[in-house]
This record gives structure tokens, sequence and C-alpha cells, in this order.
């Protein structure tokens, strides 16, 4: 979405283009994740549940093994029109729970147009979940492999209660290209890149030593990253250690390795 219109104006004729995808719609529904782990076996691993940050996910297995509950009927999230460039806005939805539970994920897929008929169609749709419209199932009709669908995670505070067929709001948007689903009234907060996001809610101990480990080693690797790249005496002292094992792995005992693996640290080097 961010390359579109940049795209557009480098690489097309003014008159006479045609954008594949021709439209695209975001699909949604809410889900219960996570519920059966409160007494799995005779034991309580609901802890676990504090660990789904995951992206993704496999609807259709989830639902056969009833580690999922959908919570909802599908509804619409967006709507874009690529050939005449109209992308939607932030909006709220309403929709009404199939039945009472925790709505702890927001699923959501696509369908993609792929010409302006709309006679093609690609989508990553759930096929244990029936299509908005069934229209869609005389078309040529493609999904892609493995299926699976991107998923919005609720921790904390942020898992909502419902009951069924009360109708609940959820305020939707997209930033960078990624919806975003937020209960009204919930509170933004601004990351250093600018991007506004829900303030995290509070987390248990073991999850907060879990993400001070996790920004801990992704930082640790942008500056091994760094010193590889722009510090000078770092990268000398590569290329004579990446030399010198390439060229005697066996010669030297100091240097007693598999020679292929010599040859992989050589290449990252001099290649």
């Amino acid at each position: 979405l961010r390359l579109l219109n940049a795209a557009r104006i480098k690489m097309c004729n003014a008159f006479d283009h045609q954008v594949i995808p021709s439209r695209a719609t975001i699909w949604a529904a809410a889900f219960e994740f996570g519920e059966h782990l409160n007494d799995y076996q005779g034991f309580n691993l609901s802890a676990f549940n504090h660990y789904r940050t995951g992206l993704m996910a496999d609807v259709d297995t989830a639902l056969a093994d009833g580690s999922a509950r959908q919570m909802s009927n599908v509804f619409e999230v967006f709507k874009f029109d690529f050939e005449k460039n109209e992308m939607p806005n932030a909006h709220s939805i309403t929709f009404t729970p199939l039945a009472t539970g925790k709505i702890t994920a927001i699923v959501f897929w696509y369908e993609m147009h792929m010409d302006v008929e709309g006679d093609v169609i690609l989508t990553n749709w759930p096929e244990s979940i029936p299509p908005a419209d069934f229209s869609m199932m005389e078309k040529d009709l493609h999904r892609i492999s493995p299926l699976r669908q991107a998923v919005c995670h609720f921790q904390g505070n942020y898992i909502r209660e419902v009951v069924k067929d009360e109708p609940v709001e959820i305020d939707v948007g997209y930033q960078q290209a990624w919806p975003q689903f937020v209960w009204p009234g919930t509170e933004m907060v601004a990351k250093e890149s600018g991007e506004r996001i829900p303030k995290p809610p509070p987390m248990p101990r073991h999850r907060l030593h879990f993400e001070k480990m996790k920004t801990e080693t992704e930082k640790l690797e942008q500056q091994l990253q760094g010193g590889l790249m722009y510090d000078e005496e770092i990268l000398g002292d590569g290329y004579a250690a990446a030399e010198r094992i390439a060229l005697e792995p066996n010669g030297n005992p100091n240097y007693l390795i598999d020679p292929n693996n010599a040859n992989f640290f050589h290449m990252m080097f001099f290649l």
C-alpha cells in the first residue's frame, strides 16, 4: 500500500494501465483462543496464553482441535479499489457475539480480485468458515497454501468479556499496511518510530522477564550488526581470521574446524 502510489506514477501510463490485484476486501471474525488450557489433561496451562504474540494462525486446525472458538460472524473490515486508487479510512464496526465468553483475538484474511471483472479471486479465507457471499465459490477461486490467516491477539485487560447477542463495537484502522483493531476508549502511546499503538497492558512477571530478554537480544543483534558494518577494527580482525581459516583450516592446530564451516566463514567476508 505504501509503494502503490509511487509505483503507479513511475511505472504506469496515466491513461492505459491495469493494477493487479484490481480490488481487495479484508474480512474478519472475533475468536476465543486458549480457553481449553484452563483444564488440559488435568493441568491448568493458561499461563501459555500470555505468549500468544504471533501474527499468523491456522484457523481451520484451531477450530478442528478445539483450541479456538468462533465468537462472531464474519464482518467486512476494509474494501480497497486499487484500480481507482480508493483507500478506506479508519472507522468503527459493530458486531454481535455468537456466544457468551471472551474475545481474545480478531482473525482477518483477504479476498483479492485479480481482474477488473472480479472473476479470478485469490484468498486465504478459512475453509471451515462459510463465505460472506456464496457467489465467491462460483468464481475462479484460488486459495494459498499453506492456508493461514493473520491475527491480532489481545492481552491482559484488552481481552473483552462478551455476552451472546449483545452488540460490541471495535475501532479499525491500519498503519504500514497492517490492520489495527482497538477497543473504543483504549489509551494510545507512540513508539520510537512514531507509530501509535495501544498502551501495553500489565503483564505477569514471567512475561515481563521474557520481554526483557527479547528486547536485550534484539538490541545485541543490532549492536553486533552495526559493529561488523561500521567498526574497521572488527572488520579487519574478521577479514584476517576468515582468510587464515579458509586457507589453512587443518594446517594450524589453533584452527581445527570442519573445512565446510571454514568455507562458509570465508564466504561471509569475501563474497
